[in-house]
């Protein structure tokens, strides 16, 4: 694990609770778990890496390879796949293309694989955060607004264009920014932590506390989904948002030392990205008609079914990676080199 293990598997967690909660469905306590804080999770993740060194045109390039780039690819291969399907059932499908082609530009987002929302909203984030990191007052002004933007959408004051991208990126501003913000302290905290075992009891005490807290507060709150602008209680949102991003942290801590989980989840949160496109399909795609098929439809959503139905998923994903990586590593910006 050369790289920022902790961070890596973070990420790996934070993946598996993204398969687990599209596996779930409305009105579960897991799934108001999941989404209190998982998306939230990876625009702060992805802060903590955020680097501004380069010239706009090197960053916009990393950035448009690493993220555009795969968004527009699968948002036209839906477009295609979808289409086609829709030809042979005869159903309309020209407000379908109509709706993909202004999702390019992050409008009027109707695409099958709903997840994709995130590569561009991050996309948006990377390229204003480019500019506002120059100023800390701006910066700190920037996730402000953020908040506030929050505050008002859910008191009922600001009516968000639906499907609207740019403002679904809001709210993932301000964790970017405050992932940015204390990633050096993060740092330290994985250093302290790789040199000793003095702190796990406490790292114990701290993890089954966040947990117990964030399992009640989440309850509370309600179903959140950052797509539909339904954030509850603005202060809960971000109470509960922040809760998670720590609980995520302390749990990775506590696997850094458990070497064949960590090895698992590290390699999960390199191959994130993979994991986020490719899981869509089987979750929320081809895993109902299957069980609709087979005659077991009303077991779909049974918790023993969605366990098995994420080890699966899971297990799918590895060999989807390797051969992503292999093969087709340029889609994600990659370069061959690294593999």
């Amino acid at each position: 694990m050369k790289r920022n293990a902790l961070i890596d598997i973070a990420k790996g967690i934070g993946i598996i609770l993204v398969v687990l909660g599209h596996l779930d469905t409305n009105g579960q306590i897991s799934r108001e778990f999941i989404y209190s804080f998982h998306m939230p999770l990876f625009f702060f993740l992805s802060g903590i890496f955020a680097k501004t060194n380069l010239n706009f045109r090197q960053y916009l390039k990393k950035s448009f390879l690493s993220l555009y780039l795969p968004y527009f690819i699968f948002i036209v291969l839906d477009t295609i796949l979808f289409t086609a399907i829709n030809l042979i059932t005869h159903d309309s499908v020209i407000e379908y293309i109509k709706s993909n082609a202004f999702a390019l530009v992050g409008f009027d987002f109707m695409a099958k694989n709903r997840v994709l929302w995130f590569l561009f909203a991050l996309f948006v984030i990377r390229i204003v955060y480019y500019f506002i990191s120059k100023n800390s007052v701006v910066k700190y002004t920037a996730a402000v607004l953020c908040v506030g933007f929050v505050i008002l959408a859910s008191g009922g004051f600001i009516n968000p264009i639906s499907n609207c991208l740019y403002l679904i990126a809001i709210p993932g501003m301000a964790f970017y920014i405050l992932g940015s913000s204390v990633k050096k302290y993060v740092f330290k905290v994985y250093t302290l932590f790789e040199s000793t075992d003095k702190y796990n009891l406490l790292t114990i005490f701290i993890t089954i506390l966040l947990f117990i807290i964030l399992i009640f507060t989440s309850h509370k709150n309600g179903n959140i989904d950052m797509t539909y602008y339904i954030y509850g209680n603005s202060l809960m949102y971000f109470v509960n948002a922040l809760i998670g991003c720590l609980l995520t942290l302390s749990v990775s801590l506590l696997l850094l030392k458990i070497k064949r989980i960590s090895n698992l989840l590290v390699f999960y949160g390199q191959n994130t990205i993979v994991v986020y496109i490719f899981h869509y399909y089987i979750c929320r795609l081809a895993l109902p008609r299957f069980m609709g098929f087979v005659g077991l439809k009303n077991y779909l959503y049974h918790p023993i079914t969605q366990l098995v139905a994420l080890i699966a998923v899971m297990l799918v994903m590895i060999p989807v990676i390797v051969v992503i990586n292999r093969y087709f590593y340029f889609i994600f910006g990659k370069s061959k080199s690294k593999h």
